[in-house]
């Protein structure tokens, strides 16, 4: 089953992923923030994991 295959035929090709960001905060946490060509940004929570950690992570698996 393909990434888009549970998604109705109306849903897809809405919006595509134009950015990953891993930020980390003063207090050692980090945050990801998802960029999509509509505009629209989202963010995500990492916990106290290393934000370079989080960015190698991200760099392998895109």
């Amino acid at each position: 089953m393909s990434a888009i295959g549970h998604l109705s035929d109306g849903d897809r090709e809405q919006a595509r992923i134009t950015a990953i960001k891993a930020l980390r905060l003063a207090s050692g946490f980090c945050l990801i923030r998802i960029d999509t060509d509509a505009g629209i940004s989202g963010y995500g929570e990492c916990g106290d994991l290393d934000g370079d950690l989080v960015r190698a992570a991200l760099l392998t698996h895109a």
